[in-house]
């Protein structure tokens, strides 16, 4: 797959960076990748597609500072996978551990939700509170980290982090409030 990556750039400079990156973020891809679709064969594809976005975008991409690449590519997959998702319709619930979301953040009123039902929340968030949310809960970055991924400043990954709860709550509170008024009128 590599050869085929690599025909798509265009100086050997370039090249080699390219084969740097693929060899050094390829696993974390397909890692993340592997929590949003579940089943390794779609991970693969949406990692070679991130790939192929990448090859077509590499004179933008390697201008970006080294230590926020890894992070660069990890969203890149990550939203390859999603789309993949959407496209085929498949909305199940991904392996994601959410209660090592919950936790963080007040888990007694997390815990009472299904696991499906907070994936289905947090995919609900805007996309600048879903990528706060799965690079501090699920990829364990700091806030610190997640600003200079993000080109952000730290207040505002603490805020959007924030706002990403508070939103999480509300949404979740009017889905409940929802399925009661349900149980009330099949009663």
């Amino acid at each position: 797959m590599l050869c085929f990556y690599l025909s798509m750039i265009d100086t050997e400079e370039e090249k080699s960076s390219f084969e740097e990156l693929y060899i050094k973020h390829r696993q974390v891809m397909y890692t993340a990748a592997v929590k949003i679709l579940r089943k390794p064969e779609d991970a693969e594809d949406a990692v070679h597609q991130a790939f192929i976005k990448i090859a077509e975008n590499f004179k933008r991409i390697s201008e970006i500072p080294q230590d926020r690449v890894r992070g660069y590519v990890i969203m890149i997959a990550r939203n390859t996978a999603i789309d993949m998702q959407r496209k085929k319709k498949k909305f199940t619930a991904s392996k994601v551990d959410i209660e090592k979301c919950s936790v963080s953040f007040d888990a007694e009123y997390f815990e009472a939700f299904e696991q499906k039902v907070l994936v289905e929340a947090i995919r609900s968030l805007p996309k600048i509170y879903r990528d706060v949310v799965y690079l501090f809960y699920l990829e364990d970055f700091k806030v610190k980290e997640i600003a200079v991924m993000l080109s952000i400043k730290e207040k505002t990954v603490t805020k959007r982090l924030q706002r990403a709860r508070q939103m999480l709550r509300k949404y979740l509170e009017e889905n409940d409030y929802e399925r009661k008024q349900m149980e009330e009128i099949t009663y």
